[in-house]
């Protein structure tokens, strides 16, 4: 099971993988995306979170966004319930928030 951040207003779910994380910045985590409106710049395999967060211009150009965060293992998209959601201003914030949650 992954922990997920739902872009609610956008359609696009960052998910992070169970290892591979442990000693990166946050900044740094590789993750993976999906992007159901298929805006962002698509991208196969593990891509750094700040790249993201700066190469989808829908992310980058649109603060403030609405983030859910969830758990899943394979789930129908979006989710039916999320374990938090807030509104974040910054992707310094997003950081703080997974730094909060001990990603």
């Amino acid at each position: 099971m992954t922990a997920r951040f739902h872009f609610i207003e956008l359609d696009l779910i960052i998910y992070f993988p169970e290892t591979g994380n442990s000693d990166r910045n946050p900044e740094k985590y590789g993750v993976g995306y999906l992007d159901r409106k298929k805006v962002c710049p698509s991208k196969s395999g593990r891509i750094d979170l700040d790249d993201v967060l700066e190469k989808c211009p829908n992310i980058k150009n649109g603060y403030p966004h609405t983030v859910g965060f969830f758990i899943a293992s394979r789930t129908t998209y979006p989710p039916k319930s999320y374990i938090e959601t807030r509104k974040i201003s910054h992707k310094s914030e997003l950081y703080r928030w997974m730094v909060e949650l001990g990603l």
